[in-house]
Parts: structure tokens; C-alpha cells; sequence
């Protein structure tokens, strides 16, 4: 098993004697720019693995993030080729990083 930065849901595991400190900080909720991101962290909540999973979304799949509805309050974004909208709750979350092209 080793020594693991993360654990299966992207949270960081401190080294011993050390403080958490989550390197992925950055929420799917707070992007306002279109573009590719990396899914990097969910909160661990049965809830939202068991939607993640019906939506077919895992930790390093790429978003494709379109836009943000004011008067739905929806994010919309594409992944495997799938538009899917999810609300605010759902996008406060996933924690994503923009990814390097």
C-alpha cells in the first residue's frame, strides 16, 4: 500500500505529525471562465459518490465547463461526450484544477 498522497476520493492524506492541508482547494462552484478542468477531489458523501457514479464522473476525468445559469443556478459541462447540468450544491463539492493544455 505505501505511503498515498490521496486518498480514492482526491483528499490529501498528511504525512504523520503533520496538519491537513488539501492541495486541491479550487470548487467546480467558484469557475466562471469555460474550459477544461481535471476533477481532483469530491467530498465524501454517499449522496454525491452515488450521483458521480450514475453520472459516470470519477476522480481525473477532464470537464468540459460551459457556462453558469443565473436564473437556473445549473453549471452545464460535458463529460465523456455527456452534457450534464448539476446545481449549486453538487458544484460546491467537486474541486477541480484548469487543465494545462
Amino acid at each position: 500500500m505505501g505511503n498515498p498522497k490521496t486518498c480514492p476520493h482526491g483528499g490529501t492524506i498528511p504525512k504523520k505529525g503533520e496538519r491537513l492541508v488539501e492541495a486541491h482547494q479550487d470548487r467546480l462552484s467558484e469557475t466562471t471562465q469555460p474550459g477544461l478542468y481535471i476533477l481532483q477531489r469530491v467530498y465524501d458523501t454517499y449522496e454525491l459518490l452515488k450521483f458521480l457514479d450514475q453520472i459516470h464522473l470519477q476522480i481525473g476525468d477532464t470537464i468540459a465547463f460551459q457556462r453558469y445559469d443565473d436564473y437556473t443556478g445549473l453549471y452545464h459541462f460535458v463529460i465523456h461526450g455527456q452534457e450534464i447540468s448539476i446545481n449549486q450544491v453538487i458544484a460546491q463539492q467537486l474541486y477541480i484544477e484548469k487543465h494545462a493544455v
